[in-house]
């Protein structure tokens, strides 16, 4: 009995000693929380603070000049780049629109295929009339039923085979169609389909990303004229002559909005004094 208690005892202590330790860690835990969030907190206006004061030097100030622009031609950049693979889409998917879905005529497998189909309906025929004359008995006409039957089995083996042969050349023939004109659509945009002069799209998707990482990282890293992105690079549409002839009229009104746009921000990227 005494020995029941002694155990309740040391029970009931041991579990007054885990909630002191739990609420022992949690306290800690909060404090070192809270401890956290007065650092962050503390860096933040001390950080602010900088960039403040650096916002009042020359560079600071080149630095919000040219973020102003930035933005813009980031998003400039982004909007060319959807318009243009719009109209480039567009033009891929209609000339595949004219690709014809039943492409290809294979005459000898079409005539392979009757001669087949025929053999089969007359093989089978004549197997169930020989078979229906003999009664399914060994007989003479019997066996010659189950031959003919054998042979009916050969040919409808050789119809579907046959049938199935030509429709994969036909489904290949109508993929090869599609990729030709994919082809002959992007030709007409010519070896390098990009709006800009030197850079093709993906560059210019990259030098958008890095416009966005200098304006969000400038109030930490405090760059200097230099660490910055040029901007007026970026405005120079590509002239319509160094195209293909046949390139598409959508495409070419898009090139001349295009120019007129990089006449009006280059004009306000000098009066800004900026690159």
């Amino acid at each position: 009995m005494k020995t029941n208690t002694y155990l309740g005892l040391v029970s009931l202590q041991m579990a007054g000693m885990t909630i002191q330790k739990n609420r022992l860690a949690k306290e800690q835990a909060d404090r070192d929380a809270e401890l956290q969030r007065i650092t962050q907190e503390s860096a933040q206006v001390s950080q602010n603070a900088h960039f403040a004061q650096w916002r009042t030097t020359p560079e600071g100030q080149h630095f919000q000049h040219w973020k102003n622009h930035a933005r813009d031609t980031a998003a400039t950049i982004q909007a060319r780049d959807d318009a243009w693979n719009a109209i480039l889409d567009t033009a891929i998917n209609n000339a595949r629109d004219t690709v014809d879905t039943n492409p290809g005529r294979h005459p000898s497998l079409d005539k392979k295929i009757r001669n087949y189909a025929i053999a089969t309906g007359a093989t089978w025929i004549l197997a169930f009339i020989l078979v229906g004359i003999s009664d399914g008995s060994e007989t003479p006409l019997g066996f010659l039923g189950g031959v003919i039957g054998l042979l009916a089995i050969i040919a409808t083996v050789l119809l579907v085979l046959t049938i199935r042969q030509r429709g994969q050349l036909r489904t290949d023939a109508h993929a090869d169609a599609l990729l030709e004109a994919e082809t002959n659509a992007r030709a007409r945009y010519g070896n390098s389909p990009s709006w800009h002069t030197s850079l093709s799209l993906g560059h210019l998707d990259d030098a958008a990303r890095k416009i966005t990482a200098q304006i969000t990282n400038g109030p930490r890293e405090f760059p200097a004229p230099s660490d910055l992105l040029p901007l007026a690079s970026l405005y120079s549409t590509r002239a319509v002559g160094t195209y293909p002839t046949d390139l598409p009229s959508e495409a070419q009104q898009l090139l001349d909005v295009f120019a007129t746009e990089d006449r009006q921000r280059i004009q306000q990227l000098q009066e800004a004094q900026l690159q």
